[in-house]
């Protein structure tokens, strides 16, 4: 359960940051199994996910969709089905920070 425990704290920190800049906030599954390797050493992927999706209901409360390709999550902003180049670069660097805070928190 850690590494549930460990994946919900991580969405819950990207979505917080994606509603304090007013951005959706949309992973691969290769930036969140980067960032939870990075917290607990666990590889996520489409399957993995689904798999606690199916099992975790809070994950249901944090998460807005998820396919094949990744997940959003459930932000203030809401999606939209065009993305710039500058969405993925603030994604990617909003991950990044997330994933810093994220190991920096005790316990």
């Amino acid at each position: 359960m850690e590494g549930a425990d460990n994946l919900i704290r991580i969405l819950l920190q990207l979505r917080n940051q994606a509603d304090s800049k007013q951005q959706i906030a949309t992973y691969t599954w290769d930036q969140v199994s980067n960032m939870l390797r990075n917290v607990s050493g666990i590889h996520m992927d489409y399957e993995t996910f689904k798999a606690q999706y199916d099992s975790i209901p809070q994950l249901s409360k944090v998460v807005d969709r998820f396919d094949a390709q990744g997940l959003t999550l459930k932000t203030k902003e809401k999606p939209t089905d065009t993305k710039g180049q500058g969405g993925q670069n603030n994604i990617m660097s909003t991950a990044k920070r997330a994933a810093t805070k994220t190991l920096q928190q005790p316990g």
